[in-house]
């Protein structure tokens, strides 16, 4: 009998809402006829939106002699409303659906009543011309994308009093000209993206007694106006590009009895005006980059009672304590002795670094450790040191055993010793503006002299053989490049990654064809033959004699020269005719 009574009662159950919208006044419901309430719904013509520029919704509606109080404002309601600019909410609705206001573009404003509970995803999103809103009281969550792409929202008004716990994903992301926010202490999470790309916020008001546990990946990215902010005692994690692009940010305060144990990948990436940080106790873990290109960054302290990372020596650096890594430093670093290895991206963007000595025990630097410090015009490398050098005071760090240059400045000098050069070693050294390859050096890795905005010309010796990809990426003001080898090298695509139309190739005149035909040397604007004096060739015409002794460009004597190669004699070079 009972499951008689279920059957019936889900049969009838849709016939207590109407199942089909009614209109009342211009405005379409759904009607709920067992609990006499009324939710604002879409017009169902989907061409037909509503074409209002001014909606008042009341606070009942009557149908067939039956009164209706409005409760709700459906899914979807108003999304789309191309002409809808004001929009009145009464007093006694509870829920704005998901998307109830979805891409309505010219809609300004919009009066939200205080008994409003619940705001769904998406509602307010691509609302382009919506310039204020104010929260009521008792909303719980602001969900996912709920004021996305608001690019005119200026204002948000939170009362103290708010029942607020969540800022969900993406929920002001891309709200470009929101300037300020202040987060309730009630408030425990704000989510990935949740202010991402709010270009004009510059305050972000977080209480001492805030209940905030977690910030997630990315929830400030891009907050290019953001000077400061406060993190919480309860926060437990920094995660992964939490504050990447915070370009204006000087100031971060972690309080001393902060329960932060981890520091995620990128999170201050790009903060180029942040200057100080100290690192509490509790942390345990800073992932790779965490401070990449953070180039006014002077001062770092480690809080004495962490027992994973120190700052010893007050070395204005963190150091792994059980390994002895070196993992961010700073424009004032000074290498302790006892540091045995330097991360991956440690001192990248350090603008203000001027001097950098490699000790005695350092036996790893990690990829791009010098990336960026343009200001560096002394690199030194402590004598003794098994794996790295810096001979004849080159200004550079050298592997010894591979002859690779691994980081070189805008003073190096390129030793004729040197092979290869590595990945990264000139990238962003702006005050380069020319730089000559030795004789002998085969290879140059890929983002070499990226980044080189300075850089005019280079020549790149006869012994050359591989370029790799972005080598010269965005070196704008290359003018000329000199290529002393016959044999074309080889090259990634993405080798120069910019207009070359204004760029004069320069290479010996057999082999200007094969440069035409091969990409992408062909791209320059002029290809032209080096002159005589380019090659270093000091009689073009010379008719050796039989007594005097020929030696090729490698030092070999040659007993039947070539005639039109070049060779030494009498310590000149010189091309045979």
């Amino acid at each position: 009998m009972k499951k008689h009574l279920l059957l019936l009662f889900a049969t009838l159950l849709p016939m207590l809402v109407s199942a089909e919208a009614v209109k009342i006044k211009g405005i379409w419901y759904h009607l709920n006829t067992e609990e006499r309430t009324a939710e604002v719904t879409r017009n169902p013509n989907n061409i037909d939106r509503y074409t209002e520029k001014s909606i008042t919704i009341p606070s009942s509606v009557t149908y067939e002699e039956i009164e209706y109080s409005v409760t709700s404002i459906g899914e979807d309601a108003f999304s789309h409303s191309k002409s809808l600019t004001s929009l009145t909410i009464p007093e006694g609705v509870k829920d704005i659906g998901a998307g109830a206001f979805y891409f309505s573009e010219k809609l300004t404003t919009v009066n939200i009543p205080e008994s409003i509970t619940s705001i769904g995803e998406r509602a307010f999103a691509y609302c382009k011309s919506l310039t204020a809103i104010t929260i009521p009281e008792g909303v719980t969550k602001i969900e996912r994308s709920t004021f996305n792409r608001c690019s005119s929202l200026a204002t948000v008004k939170i009362p103290q009093s708010s029942k607020l716990t969540a800022i969900r994903v993406g929920a002001f992301t891309d709200c470009n000209s929101l300037t300020a926010i202040n987060i309730p202490e009630g408030v425990d999470s704000i989510w990935d993206t949740s202010f991402a790309n709010c270009e004009s916020l510059t305050s972000i008001n977080i209480p001492e007694n805030s209940k905030l546990t977690y910030i997630g990946a990315s929830a400030f990215n891009d907050c290019s106006k953001l000077t400061s902010i406060n993190i919480p005692t309860g926060v437990t994690s920094i995660k992964n590009f939490t504050f990447f692009n915070c370009s204006s940010l000087t100031s971060i305060k972690i309080p001393a009895d902060s329960k932060l144990t981890s520091i995620g990948s990128s999170a201050f990436h790009h903060c180029e005006s942040l200057t100080s940080i100290t690192i509490p106790a509790g942390v345990t873990e800073i992932r790779s980059n965490t401070f990449f290109y953070c180039s006014s960054l002077a001062a770092i302290s480690v809080d004495e009672g962490n027992t994973t990372y120190d700052s010893r020596n007050d070395c204005n650096a963190i150091i792994e304590t059980s390994t002895n890594t070196l993992v961010t430093g700073s424009a004032t670093t000074i290498i302790p002795e006892d540091v045995t290895s330097i991360a991956e991206s440690a001192f990248s963007g350090r603008r203000g670094l001027t001097t950098i000595t490699i000790p005695q025990d350092v036996t790893n630097i990690g990829d791009g450790a010098f990336v960026g410090c343009y200001g560096l015009s002394s690199i030194h490398v402590t004598e003794g040191n098994p794996i790295y050098d810096s001979r004849g005071n080159c200004n550079a760090i050298i592997n010894s055993s591979s002859n690779t240059l691994l980081t070189g400045c805008a003073t190096t000098i390129i030793p004729e010793s040197v092979t290869s050069i590595a990945n990264s070693a000139f990238e962003g050294c702006s005050p380069l503006e020319s730089i000559i390859i030795p004789e002998g050096l085969t290879s140059i890795g890929k983002n070499a002299f990226a980044y080189c905005s300075n850089l005019t010309s280079i020549v790149f010796p006869k012994s050359i053989e591989a370029i790799g990809a972005f080598t010269f990426y965005e070196c704008h003001n290359l003018t000329d490049v000199y290529c002393l080898a016959e044999v074309v090298p080889t090259t990634e695509h993405s080798c120069y990654a910019y207009n070359l139309q204004n760029a004069t190739l320069h290479v010996p005149s057999t082999a200007i064809e094969n440069y035409k035909n091969s990409y992408p040397w062909s791209t320059f604007g002029n290809i032209v033959a080096l002159t005589n004096e380019e090659m270093g060739i000091d009689n073009p015409e010379f008719r050796p004699q039989d007594s005097e002794p020929i030696y090729n460009l490698q030092g070999q004597r040659v007993a039947n020269p070539t005639k039109g190669s070049i060779y030494i004699i009498n310590g000149k070079k010189v091309a045979i005719k």
